[in-house]
């Protein structure tokens, strides 16, 4: 069926509709554009030092963006996963350096506790049929206010001595632990989106419910599981955030809520469900840290990088509302 709407303009086998399709695009068009504005600003943008710092931070955030990524694709999004790595920061701080608890013991509490608060979300939002926004913001509320009694202002300080080595721990002087399980955890999203049907029973259950319904595929099952690693993965970075800092506080992830959005829906995963990318959100949570540190170099600090975080967050919602306009233009 020949197209004749305004979404003809981009016709399916030419260059520009390749570029369409071509779900990192954005992010890699993004990424250069201020990769220049930072040489240009400060020719120590490129330095190794700078860079090291930069991955480091975006590894915390990526392995939690890859989850985050997959709930956005099932049609479904959480706000609360910054105070989830933030309040499971501090319960694995204070059951290791107040009760003494062992490390390791304390870690599986902590991952119980992620897996528990996604458990509650899912629940909530799958099950009950409370909007995922009304939810998760809800859950935001609640864990900002148990981790701000917790610590009342004051870090938590005292793992052992050589838990910290783990985080300051390199391979080849530069790749460090959380490096490592972001590298992982891209690894496993790759395949599994890309060459299970696990990934393409997820695609479907965001692009249609009902239809995958009728294809006997657990739509709220796979939601339910999305939410439940989401919070998992944020008990984790908590967890290697601790071993980095040697500390916790109430602000740990406390903004990285909307950042990881970002990350992938700039990346090429649609908020409307059906479509994404782990590649992407990769490179969508260095596009993320490059933008925050081109900020800094211009001298443009706190206010400012809120401003960033919105324009960005803007401009991946158009691209997307865009994009799925011409796919579906292209499909009627």
């Amino acid at each position: 069926m020949a197209n004749t709407g305004k979404g003809a303009a981009v016709r399916k086998g030419t260059l520009a509709y390749r570029l369409l399709n071509f779900k990192e695009l954005s992010v890699i068009v993004a990424i250069a554009a201020l990769m220049v504005i930072g040489v240009a600003v400060n020719p120590n943008f490129m330095n190794r030092a700078n860079w090291w710092a930069l991955f480091r931070t975006a590894s915390f955030m990526g392995i939690v963006a890859v989850p985050v990524a997959f709930l956005l694709m099932t049609k479904s999004m959480d706000l609360s996963v910054g105070q989830v790595v933030a309040s499971s920061s501090i319960i694995f701080a204070t059951l290791c350096c107040k009760m003494h608890v062992p490390v390791v013991l304390a870690a599986a509490v902590t991952l119980l506790f992620g897996a528990l608060v996604g458990t509650v979300n899912g629940v909530l939002i799958v099950d009950v049929g409370v909007p995922s926004f009304l939810v998760t913001l809800s859950m935001q509320f609640i864990l900002f206010g148990i981790a701000s009694q917790m610590v009342q202002g004051v870090s938590i300080t005292g793992f052992p001595d050589w838990f910290p080595e783990i985080g300051a721990w390199k391979l080849f002087d530069f790749v460090t632990v959380e490096m490592l399980v972001f590298l992982l955890v891209g690894v496993i999203g790759i395949v599994f989106l890309s060459k299970t049907a696990g990934g393409q029973q997820l695609l479907l259950a965001g692009t249609n419910d009902r239809a995958a319904e009728l294809c006997g595929i657990r739509v709220k099952a796979i939601r339910r599981t999305a939410h439940i690693l989401t919070s998992l993965a944020g008990a984790l970075a908590a967890i290697l955030f601790c071993a980095r800092t040697g500390q916790a506080s109430s602000g740990t992830g406390g903004e990285w809520d909307l950042q990881l959005m970002i990350a992938a829906m700039i990346g090429g995963t649609s908020n409307y469900g059906g479509r994404g990318s782990v590649v992407g959100t990769m490179l969508g949570i260095v596009y993320i840290r490059i933008l925050l540190n081109v900020l800094i170099m211009l001298g443009l600090r706190g206010d400012w990088q809120f401003v960033g975080m919105g324009v960005s967050m803007i401009l991946a919602i158009l691209f997307d509302y865009w994009r799925t306009r011409v796919t579906m233009t292209e499909l009627s």
